[in-house]
């Protein structure tokens, strides 16, 4: 065999072996297939997929080729398609395409469902094509039947007229601005997190300083409603209650100002509590937090781009399903079996369940700490030593990892701004609001649903849209959105944004707050290394472990405190080492001890 041939050979191999792979990638994720809307038939009605469950088979997809070549042909040359730049963006559009009903998304598997239990949204496409598939000899018009007269007979009187029970009322949602539509929508619900009908915001043509969501043909009963939001990470959507009773309102109600009202709003961070134009900012990472009724209602992660993602707080796993969470370490301290000397600066691995997941080298002590491990148990290996040394080590619970994971995991799609409740019934709602550079713990999370006059803003000015159909510049903390609200130059995200009636919520610090920058050490810190501000005589203390920081661009982490109570006018600051088995715990570093907590705000 010459060397030309050789090269062919191997060259053909790695060919085969990289279709092969691809063919087994492509099985995997295209467990569904789309077809055109107009095609759509009685027999696709079961394997039926909703916009929801594609985008879940959709968002598998990690590179542009190989989501577009799962498409049919015709989808690919679709001007919305062909021009879509990302995963990301073509994921959106042909989501989208669905949902008008122009494409129709099928399962490869039988759902055993009726078309009734997938809550499309009201007046979508798609809901009209499955509508016009379940009845066909139902037009858009429908058929009215004349009234006939029923003439006398012997057995007139035996026939009783049937009453149907009036469905003629209605529950308006009246939204500030006028917005293109985005991922969020309005949800009513006779059962518990059943959602009865779905409905996006329509722009009212008549007013154009609002949108409204309309829930039409409604009986007398009350109706729980919701702020709804596809979830990324499974088929349930994040249901986000608005009013758990309801009362609809008669069909011919006209109101200038509707009882329920939503104000879109995105978060800026003001200088201070003046809220002066010009002195605004955007928030570089981290996550915003709204408490209303002493409960922490949404919690949202600011991308790159300045969107904002939901994390699902009513869920009850933090993880996947069916996934061990990596919140276990092992401490490695070895010394040689027979002469007892260190083995200093040798490699090592860590193998859990047979697999290599970490490999390193050991300090001069022969000391290491892995994070991020699953298992009760793990096998340490040596694989430069003559024996090839190993041993089995027991892991230990951590409080956190060494990587900065989410707490809890991203689960909504990313939303230009941020929808508040500013009058529910009637009654103005009283809402705060507050940023976190790192996720909030579910302590602190407690802590800020309990205590949020202390730790939070208060949001205020929303009253200004009742007066004027749009929002003053006059210092309150929500003012109308718009370009020269910041020196900054503003991501075009939001610059598009200003002139759709939409609010600019101004949020400073609390001022009840102590912040202070501490300089890594990459050698002695751990995550579970904390500072804790503490009260003896008041019984009050706040943790911050190292875990929990993000670190600043020049080394440093940024440690903050709030939400101590009024009575609590004097603290001690200390820095606690947690040790691990080989070196006990270190006796804590007073920094300050009974200080005046004035001069640390």
């Amino acid at each position: 065999m010459t060397e030309f041939s050789v090269h062919i050979y191997i060259a053909g191999n790695l060919f085969l072996d990289t279709f092969n792979t691809l063919n087994v990638e492509m099985q995997m994720l295209c467990q569904f297939k789309l077809i055109p809307g107009r095609l759509l038939n009685q027999k696709d009605l079961p394997y039926i997929l909703t916009p929801n469950e594609l985008l879940n088979h959709l968002n598998r997809f990690t590179d542009l080729p190989s989501l577009k070549a799962s498409l049919p042909i015709k989808l690919q040359r679709h001007s919305a398609i062909s021009d879509s730049q990302g995963v990301f963006q073509t994921v959106s559009r042909i989501r989208q395409l669905v949902e008008q009903g122009e494409w129709a998304a099928l399962s490869l598997m039988n759902q055993h469902r009726s078309v009734d239990s997938l809550h499309l949204v009201q007046g979508s496409g798609l809901k009209k094509r499955i509508d016009k598939v379940v009845n066909p000899s139902v037009t858009r018009s429908r058929l009215k039947v004349k009234p006939t007269l029923l003439r006398s007979s012997s057995n007139a009187s035996s026939i009783t007229p049937i009453s149907e029970k009036k469905s003629d009322n209605k529950i308006v949602i009246e939204f500030a601005g006028q917005w293109p539509n985005n991922a969020a929508s309005i949800s009513m619900s006779k059962l518990k997190n059943i959602n009865e009908k779905t409905v996006k915001p329509k722009k009212d043509s008549r007013n154009g300083h609002r949108s409204l969501v309309e829930f039409t043909s409604l009986d007398d009963r009350n109706r729980a409603l919701y702020l709804t939001l596809p979830s990324m990470n499974s088929a349930k959507e994040i249901n986000l209650l608005l009013s758990e009773s309801l009362p609809p309102i008669t069909k011919e109600t006209e109101m200038a100002e509707w009882d329920n009202v939503l104000v879109p709003v995105v978060p800026f961070k003001a200088k201070n509590r003046d809220f002066l134009l010009q002195e605004a900012s955007l928030y570089p990472s981290g996550y915003i937090y709204v408490v209303w009724n002493n409960n922490v209602w949404r919690e949202l992660k600011i991308t790159k781009d300045y969107q904002f993602m939901d994390i699902d707080l009513t869920s009850e796993n933090k993880t996947n399903s069916g996934e061990k969470v990596a919140n276990r370490h092992v401490d490695i301290a070895l010394t040689h079996p027979e002469y007892g000397c260190y083995f200093s600066d040798e490699p090592f691995d860590v193998k859990q369940n047979g697999k290599t997941v970490f490999s390193g080298v050991l300090d001069v002590y022969g000391q290491a700490r892995v994070f991020d491990l699953t298992e009760d148990k793990v096998i340490i290996e040596l694989p430069k030593t003559p024996t090839h040394y190993s041993i089995e080590l027991e892991t230990t619970d951590s409080l956190f990892g060494s990587k900065q994971s989410d707490i809890r995991p991203v689960s909504g799609h990313a939303l230009p701004h941020i929808w508040v409740p500013y009058k529910i019934a009637g009654q103005p709602q009283t809402l705060y609001a507050y940023h976190s550079l790192p996720q909030l713990t579910d302590d602190q999370l407690s802590e800020l649903a309990s205590n949020p006059e202390t730790m939070a803003q208060r949001i205020e000015g929303l009253d200004s849209y009742t007066e004027l159909q749009q929002f003053n510049d006059d210092g309150a903390s929500v003012i109308a959105l718009q370009s020269s609200l910041s020196s900054q130059a503003l991501p075009v995200s939001i610059e598009n944004q200003s002139e759709q009636g939409i609010a600019a919520l101004l949020m400073s610090s609390p001022q009840d707050e102590i912040v202070f920058a501490y300089c890594q050490h990459h050698t002695v810190d751990e995550p579970d290394d904390y500072f804790e501000l503490f009260n003896t005589e008041h019984k009050w203390s706040q943790k911050v472990y190292l875990g929990q920081v993000l670190a600043l661009d020049d080394g440093y982490q940024s440690i903050r405190f709030t939400g101590w109570p009024s009575e609590v006018k004097t603290v001690t600051l200390k820095r606690v080492n947690k040790g691990n088995e080989y070196h006990p715990e270190q006796p804590p570093i007073i920094i300050y001890q009974d200080i005046e907590i004035s001069e640390l705000v």
